[in-house]
């Protein structure tokens, strides 16, 4: 057909399509088209190759249409879910907590976090501005017009929170404690969007109707600041603070992005793909502006000193990206607005770290009975390994760190099995750490798998393993992580994996011999503030250079466990042992998040 097209006649034709090979940037090609004839027909081409980020998605909860997103004060992340009436709360391990708002057909729209630690969004139908607690107990403060349309919010300096009303062209302030204030932009057409705190203490607006960016002081002054370029079919959206200290927002009609000096000097710079559909905009952690192209499925970059885009395709077609934020390890954090019902997280070249891994792991019910914690800052691990000896006693293993490889995707560090005094006169004089006795390399072939491999003791194994799910309810607070009693209770330490409102214990000791053994605490309650339930001593299968055998597993109540969380960095741990050898032993110790 080729052949024909081209050479008017009947008969076949080869293509051959050569690049000159390059990492991105411009490359040059040739088209050769041979026909059955032998005549060759040769094009030269030019294109443009981008660079790849990695991108993985999680699912969002039970909507199917997340839109914005925002970065909460415990590093949890708060999206609205305009169709479920719903606000929702992902850990960075992707636990998903789902919170239905008191009124009917809200639909919540934009969502901040305010700096008294809770979470602010507008409801664009109910005419209200939600607050959330961090677990969920939220409140609606009506606006004095219900059909006004609240949109955008933000967080400003003096700290109040701030939003737009589309109908009725003002912009509203709430106090912390709902004292709601209104001021009407004084241009008319205007039709404010996007709002965002600028680097000069005032609030900066898009306004789709008036074809403007308006800024408001907090005693509210108003300046406007026509953009040249637009026309009346245009439509400006999102506004953020960009890292070069102007502002940038999105035209997701006139397919552009807009900067803004603080002095009111515009600039243009047009999507290289038409009909991208620019809504979310956010400051990177790579000094650069990131957006998300709704009508394309692509998140982009541009460059604020060069003016560079580059775009990367989602995962899942048809995606419809809105929110943008970054999220932990320099990683972008995308609201999939579509019915993929997804966040999506694309890591940054060169500039994002590994993927959050902090969670109970375990082999799955077939090896039911041992468990890995992981526990991450930043890209650091701190990992303890519970499984039994020989003759079926609890030991540990503990990870204190390791090292990554190139793409985050494997972590090997050197393994410890420590002794000390035992725990019921516990004294960090007697803590040896002992040489290590091996190494462990975690392979993580997505964000809920991975395969543990180890040498320890000259043998050798490999274990496939996978975060364990256990989280329901919800609770005052966040408390996930390592904790140990601080230096003067050194070589000891509890994991707490919190999932929703259970809070997963393994407390990592010593026995009456000195040894490493180790008692979980799988469940509990919350009263207040204090997290209680029954803590277990257990014997299982032997673990290393054998198959494991789940079926010798044996749980033993050992006592009660309670923890008194002055906050979510600071505990009195409490037990009273009922059972076993430290039987009768009553103990309360100061504990706190551990650094590393």
């Amino acid at each position: 057909s080729c052949a024909g097209a081209l050479l008017n006649q009947g008969g076949t034709c080869n293509i051959t399509l050569r690049f000159n090979p390059a990492v991105n940037g411009t490359r040059q090609a040739e088209l050769a088209l041979t026909a059955s004839d032998a005549r060759t027909y040769r094009v030269s081409l030019t294109g443009f190759a981008y660079p790849s980020a990695k991108i993985s998605e999680r699912v969002a909860g039970s909507s199917n249409a997340p839109q914005y997103i925002a970065k909460a004060p415990d590093g949890t992340f708060w999206y609205t879910q305009p169709g479920a009436n719903r606000i929702a709360r992902m850990t960075p391990a992707g636990e998903v907590v789902e919170y239905p708002l008191p009124s009917a057909l809200a639909n919540p729209f934009d969502i901040v976090a305010g700096a008294d630690g809770n979470m602010w969004f507008t409801e664009l139908d109910g005419g209200r501005i939600g607050r959330s607690t961090l677990n969920g107990v939220i409140t609606e403060f009506a606006l004095p017009v219900t059909t006004s349309q609240p949109r955008g919010i933000a967080a400003g300096a003096d700290g109040n929170i701030w939003f737009t009303e589309i109908i009725g062209a003002k912009i509203g302030r709430i106090t912390p404690q709902g004292v709601i204030t209104e001021f009407t932009i004084p241009w008319t057409n205007a039709a404010p969007r996007g709002i965002a705190a600028g680097p000069d203490g005032n609030l900066w607006f898009t306004d789709s109707g008036g074809l403007s960016i308006g800024r408001i002081t907090t005693a509210g002054a108003f300046t406007r600041f026509t953009i040249p370029w637009e026309i009346a079919s245009d439509n400006v959206r999102s506004i953020t603070a960009g890292p070069d200290g102007n502002l940038w927002f999105a035209e997701l009609t006139g397919n552009r992005l807009g900067r803004i000096t603080t002095a009111g000097v515009l600039t243009q710079f047009p999507l290289p793909r038409a009909g991208a559909g620019p809504l979310g905009i956010a400051a990177g952690p790579d000094g650069a502006v990131w957006y998300t192209a709704n009508n394309v499925n692509r998140v982009g970059r541009i460059n604020v000193a060069t003016g560079d885009i580059t775009e990367y395709r989602l995962p899942t077609v048809a995606s419809s990206p809105i929110g943008i934020i970054t999220g932990p390890n320099n990683v972008m954090w995308i609201a999939d607005s579509s019915n993929v019902n997804k966040i999506s997280r694309l890591s940054i070249p060169g500039v994002s770290g590994a993927n959050v891994y902090s969670d109970m792991w375990w082999a799955g019910q077939a090896e039911n009975g041992w468990g890995m914690s992981i526990q991450q800052h930043g890209n650091v691990q701190f990992n303890a390994i519970y499984v039994y000896d020989n003759t079926g006693k609890p030991v540990w293993y503990v990870m204190p760190g390791g090292t990554w490889n190139a793409d985050f995707s494997s972590y090997t560090g050197p393994i410890y099995q420590p002794t000390s005094a035992p725990l019921g006169n516990y004294t960090p004089a007697q803590f040896v750490v002992g040489p290590s006795p091996g190494t462990v390399t975690l392979n993580f072939s997505s964000d809920t798998t991975a395969t543990m491999q180890y040498t320890i003791n000259g043998i050798s194994g490999q274990k496939s393993i996978q975060r364990q799910v256990f989280g329901s309810g919800s609770s005052p607070l966040t408390v996930g992580d390592m904790w140990w009693g601080g230096e003067a209770q050194n070589g000891w330490g509890i994991n707490l994996v919190q999932q929703n409102g259970i809070v997963f214990g393994v407390w990592y000791t010593y026995g009456a011999d000195g040894k490493s053994t180790w008692y979980v605490l799988p469940n509990g309650g919350w009263s207040g503030n204090t997290y209680s339930g029954t803590f277990y001593s257990t014997t299982g299968s032997a673990w290393l250079g054998t198959v494991y055998n789940p079926g010798t597993l044996v749980a033993t109540a050992a006592g009660n466990m309670s923890f008194n969380f002055a906050n979510a960095t600071n505990a009195n741990m409490t037990y009273a042992f009922t059972t076993g050898p430290f039987a009768g032993t009553n103990q309360t110790k100061a504990i706190v998040r551990q650094p590393y």
